[in-house]
């Protein structure tokens, strides 16, 4: 076994043994996959994917000991302090760390660190951003944004107005549905690169049917899991939610489908 998939047991774990450091090995994936959704991973060959080429780059850094485990958080790798000045230096105003509410984002910013609960309104003047990690107003205007992580976001009551026009999301953990603005499914209809994961929650939040039709899961053939789950204070509404159920779909190529406190008598043929 190797840290995601690849990595040396001896330079990634020291040890050896990498079932002891679980943790690592989910660091490491999470790597793996930030330097997809960045750009830094390359195959101008077209024959191996990104994310076995990312494994390698990884592997890489671990055995010149680049990575360090936080002293403060063991679930995070830091860079030693003069690599980390270096790589400010080099990327100037693509990487910006916000430490207070009188800083001003640069608009050229493609990965920020950001310590607040929620990001100031100016964050929607970014338009080079690729991963967002919470939900201002001006999202919808990320309209570059690959890689949006809702997994954590338990007090989040709707979607940003105009959210369908993010069309180039590949990863979306969650969606909230609603009838709100943004938060209506008909908002997945063109974001058609989703792929891995998706959940649908409060699905009985979903008055109109069609709706669901327009929101058409059924072309989605990225998407490899997928949950649809109904909140257990729901209303009773049998037939609709097995109408509901009927019109989300998924494409034949999924993998495995979850469906949760589905208050239906029965599923659809």
């Amino acid at each position: 076994m190797m840290l995601v998939g690849r990595c040396s047991n001896k330079g990634a774990f020291m040890d050896g043994n990498e079932t002891a450091h679980p943790n690592l090995v989910a660091i490491g994936k999470e790597i793996v996959k930030k330097c997809k959704v960045e750009g830094f991973v390359h195959n101008p060959k077209g024959k191996r994917h990104l994310e076995d080429i990312a494994s390698d780059y990884f592997e890489d850094l671990v055995l010149r000991s680049f990575f360090q485990q936080s002293k403060t958080n063991l679930s995070m790798f830091v860079m030693h302090d003069l690599f980390h000045d270096l790589a400010q230096s080099v990327v100037g105003e693509m990487c910006f760390i916000l430490e207070s509410e009188n800083q001003k984002i640069p608009q050229k910013v493609q990965h920020s660190s950001v310590c607040y609960k929620e990001l100031p309104d100016s964050s929607g003047d970014l338009m080079h951003m690729r991963k967002l990690l919470s939900l201002p107003q001006g999202t919808k205007d990320l309209v570059n944004l690959r890689h949006l992580n809702l997994s954590g976001c338990w007090h989040l009551t709707s979607m940003p107005p105009s959210f369908g026009r993010l069309t180039s999301l590949q990863r979306l953990h969650r969606f909230f549905t609603g009838n709100e603005a943004g938060s209506r499914i008909s908002e997945l209809k063109d974001i058609n690169e989703l792929r891995a994961t998706l959940c649908i929650d409060r699905i009985e939040d979903i008055i109109n049917i069609e709706d669901a039709k327009e929101a058409s899961l059924k072309r989605k053939q990225y998407i490899h899991k997928l949950l649809l789950r109904w909140s257990r204070s729901r209303r009773v509404r049998d037939a609709i939610d097995e109408e509901l159920l009927e019109c989300l779909k998924p494409h034949t190529h999924l993998r495995k489908l979850t469906i949760d406190v589905f208050p239906g008598a029965k599923f659809p043929n």
